[in-house]
Formats: structure tokens, C-alpha cells, sequence
């Protein structure tokens, strides 16, 4: 392609991209051996949808082979990724579940599922380290305590975490699920259950309030008895910081 301008051959490379997304609808660029792009288009395809499935194994998992791979194309030939990182395909795809989907046949929980399953995969990646672990002291009240940066407080329509070939709720229940995604000082990537109370005072501790405070704060918002929630609260702010999800400042 000797001769070619700048602009010459950024017009080639739109070309190629629009055909490697969608061979059927685009042609390639002149004087391109379309039988050798078939290479290509097969292993660009093939790369994305392999992220996909082993980022989204759940939603793999229960989605039939035809319809996934309809979905995967269908993202790959109309969404325009922002970020130049492999990595960030997955978050690409969320955006283009909430953005661009509009398949009335889609399970109503895929995209909370997908959510929640990013959220594993970018806890695991995430560049932050825990401080040293510190001797919990005898009572938590009086302490501040922090949020960790490496857990992330979470509320979907559908029980998320229990969805699977064999659990797929067709309608959500009336009550949310409330999930504490976290990466503890092993490295290692886990969830608890939680509830609204719970999210209320990881939250309250994050806004910089001691334990007691947060507690106290939680129990009048919720019409509660203060010194009952102080005692309950402690235990629960005890497995908070257990769990590594509260750290003791």
C-alpha cells in the first residue's frame, strides 16, 4: 500500500474494523483478499466472546448457545468501546446491556447478573492494597472504623447470587437482596449477604461517624432501640471487620 496518505489509511482501517465487526455488511477494503480476512474475522470474534464467557460464566452458563452468541455479536458489531484495555470489555458490556439491549426475551435478571459478576472480576483486578492487620479491641463502639476500598456494598431486584442453570426467577421478589462483594488481605474474592440495616451502617462508617454513632444514627432512622442496635450492631461490625470489609483506622 505504498502511497497511501495519513488519511488514506485511516479510511483503510475503518474499512477493516466495519468488516471484521460484520463481514456480511461491510466489504473489505480494496485490493484485500477477503478469504485471508476470514482469519481474522474468526479470531477477533473469538477473543471477545472468550473474555465474555469466562468474565460472565453465570449468564454463559444459562444462556443457549445460539442465543449467546447472537448477543455477544450483536455487542461486538454496534458497541464502541471507550478504552483501549482488553480488560475493560467486560464494563463495555455492561454499559452496552444497560445502553443499547432491547431484547424483550432476555431473562429479566441478566443484566443485575452480569453487574454482579463484574463486580468479582473487578475486585480481583483492582490495584489496592489492605493496611496491615491490627489486634480487634475488646469493644468497636468507640472506634472509627473504615470502609475497606476493596468491598462494595450492593442491592439488586434479584437474588443474584443464587441464580443457575436450575434457579431463574422469572419475576423479582418484594423484598431487594442486598450482597457485600469484598476482596479480604489473602487476595481473596468473596460475598456476604446482607440486608438494608447492615448497607446503612457500612455507609454511615464511611461518612466518618465511630461505630456508636453509626449505630445510633441506624436505630433512630429505623424507629429502633438504641442500646439494642449498639449491642447487636457491635456483633455485626465485629464480622465486618473479620471479613476484612471494615478496617479498624
Amino acid at each position: 500500500m505504498s502511497g497511501v496518505g495519513e488519511l488514506g489509511f485511516q479510511a483503510i482501517q475503518r474499512e477493516l474494523a466495519a468488516y471484521l465487526r460484520a463481514p456480511d455488511a461491510n466489504p473489505p477494503p480494496a485490493g484485500i483478499d477477503a478469504r485471508r480476512l476470514r482469519l481474522y474475522v474468526d479470531i477477533c470474534y473469538t477473543n471477545v466472546e472468550g473474555f465474555l464467557a469466562r468474565t460472565f460464566r453465570v449468564a454463559r452458563s444459562i444462556t443457549p448457545d445460539a442465543r449467546w452468541h447472537a448477543m455477544a455479536r450483536d455487542f461486538y458489531q454496534r458497541h464502541r468501546c471507550a478504552s483501549p484495555y482488553f480488560y475493560d470489555i467486560a464494563k463495555q458490556f455492561l454499559d452496552y446491556l444497560e445502553g443499547q439491549r432491547n431484547a424483550p426475551d432476555d431473562p429479566p435478571f441478566l443484566r443485575e447478573l452480569c453487574h454482579f459478576e463484574w463486580v468479582g472480576r473487578m475486585l480481583d483486578r483492582l490495584d489496592a492494597t489492605l493496611p496491615p492487620a491490627s489486634p480487634a479491641p475488646a469493644t468497636l463502639l468507640e472506634r472509627h472504623l473504615i470502609v475497606s476500598p476493596l468491598a462494595k456494598v450492593l442491592c439488586y431486584r434479584f437474588p443474584v447470587h443464587t441464580i443457575g442453570p436450575d434457579a431463574q426467577p422469572t419475576a423479582a421478589p418484594s423484598a431487594p437482596t442486598w450482597l457485600i462483594a469484598y476482596r479480604d488481605r489473602s487476595d481473596r474474592v468473596d460475598m456476604m449477604a446482607s440486608n438494608a440495616p447492615t448497607a446503612r451502617l457500612v455507609e454511615r462508617v464511611g461518612a466518618g461517624d465511630s461505630l456508636r454513632q453509626a449505630l445510633a444514627a441506624v436505630a433512630q432512622e429505623l424507629g429502633r432501640d438504641v442500646k439494642g442496635m449498639l449491642n447487636f450492631g457491635e456483633t455485626i461490625a465485629r464480622r465486618l471487620v473479620e471479613r476484612d470489609i471494615l478496617l479498624l483506622a
